[in-house]
């Protein structure tokens, strides 16, 4: 098995068991069972069950599966996977902090799903994070002369303080 059809194997058995052990706390009123307490036990049977019987339902569910990557070639989906898997417990739990420190984990597959369906919008402000096209390999131009620099710099920072000044007085 190779390093992408791991990680899309566990993704998609993540997201899969998220959904099924959510479902009680929906369906099951409250009065007859706590089914909060259920989330996590029944997240776990779920995962497990669902990633150790993957190769049986994906020949069910997908009649032709992808040809496998090149070997040691990382995808940039994967890549995307676990690099916003990294990012999602801190995002979630800065957005938690103000509120309530205890939803927290709650909000960690809303804000995996949110950093992993934006990363196109967020490679186009930060270039870098597009795995996807290949980096130009063309060296940059001849930089200006070290005097120019400084000038434009200083004159780009008195223009921001200058806004911010006029904004503040008006």
């Amino acid at each position: 098995m190779t390093f992408d059809l791991a990680i899309r194997r566990l993704g998609i058995t993540l997201l899969l068991a998220t959904v099924l052990a959510a479902l009680p706390l929906l369906v099951v009123p409250e009065d007859l069972v706590a089914p909060e307490y259920l989330f996590v036990p029944l997240l776990v049977i779920f995962w497990l069950a669902l990633f150790f019987t993957w190769p049986h339902l994906s020949r069910r569910l997908v009649p032709k599966a992808p040809a496998p990557a090149a070997r040691g070639a990382v995808s940039p989906v994967a890549a995307r996977l676990v690099i916003t898997g990294l990012l999602a417990p801190i995002v979630a739990g800065v957005v938690a902090r103000p509120f309530d420190a205890d939803i927290g984990g709650a909000l960690f597959i809303p804000c995996w799903l949110a950093l992993f369906c934006g990363w196109h919008y967020l490679a186009h402000r930060l270039p870098a994070l597009d795995f996807a096209k290949p980096q130009p390999s063309v060296p940059p131009g001849p930089k200006r002369p070290l005097w120019v620099r400084v000038t434009r710099g200083t004159l780009g920072t008195l223009k921001s303080v200058a806004t911010a000044t006029l904004a503040f007085l008006l």
